[in-house]
């Protein structure tokens, strides 16, 4: 797994100009009444740009690998605000207001960050691994009892990746 970070990067502390945006290929999801609609295609512009250096980085591996190479999804985001602003790592988001961004912003960048690992994976000839199915609840955030911290997920969630990859062998 390389560069599973840049929507959180982007996406998980509130921007100073709060911002949210329409996922295509699920326009229904709920929307930040407080923010500014964001055209698509500028929020992939950005979320691209973060994530170009681990595509790059990527793509030397496969280039150099020997065998499959197999990329791990990134673990989808946690649904609660207020339990993860108590452990935000306010350092790496310098200039951010001082808040979680609602759930729904964070998926739906979530979402968009696998698409394009999963478009350059496939581009690279690099397996790609979802996560867990059995790690989220039915609205795709991650379940309670994987939760380790607001950037990271615990040791049952490396678990069920494990299990994943010694399945797909």
């Amino acid at each position: 797994m390389i560069g599973g970070v840049a929507h959180n990067m982007m996406g998980l502390a509130v921007h100073p100009r709060r911002f949210d945006f329409v996922l295509p290929d699920a326009p229904d999801l709920p929307f930040d009444e407080r923010a500014e609609l964001v055209p698509y295609e500028a929020v992939r512009a950005s979320l691209l740009a973060i994530t170009q250096h681990y595509l790059d980085l990527m793509a030397i591996v496969g280039a150099t690998g020997r065998g499959r190479i197999f990329h791990i999804e990134a673990p989808p985001p946690y649904a609660d605000e207020a339990r993860m602003l108590m452990d935000v790592p306010w350092n790496y988001f310098t200039g951010m207001q001082r808040e979680v961004s609602p759930r729904y912003l964070r998926y739906k960048l979530w979402r968009l960050h696998s698409d394009i690992v999963r478009q350059a994976c496939a581009r690279m000839g690099i397996t790609f691994i979802e996560r867990p199915i059995e790690a989220v609840d039915v609205d795709g955030f991650l379940r309670d009892d994987y939760y380790l911290d607001t950037m990271h997920v615990n040791e049952g969630y490396g678990a069920l990746v494990l299990r994943q990859m010694q399945e797909v062998g």
